[in-house]
């Protein structure tokens, strides 16, 4: 949703917008999912795990420990 509020931003007011950063983006077209892709965003509303999975495989925050060792391989 946030690729989609920074596209139309900068059609509707380009020279209003120095720079954009996007956390995760999703563009305008959507993100289509399928199977248990689909199946974990929606067990998100009520599985606090699922969320915090989300948002490691979104942010590659499970690299980056895994990066500096934290996490095992």
């Amino acid at each position: 949703m946030g690729g989609k509020a920074a596209q139309l931003m900068l059609l509707d007011a380009p020279s209003r917008v120095r720079s954009i950063v996007g956390i995760s983006p999703v563009p305008a077209s959507g993100f289509p999912l399928e199977g248990e892709m689909w199946e974990l965003f929606v067990g998100a509303v009520e599985d606090s795990g699922s969320r915090r999975t989300i948002f490691d495989v979104t942010t590659d925050s499970v690299a980056q420990f895994r990066l500096r060792g934290s996490v095992g391989a």
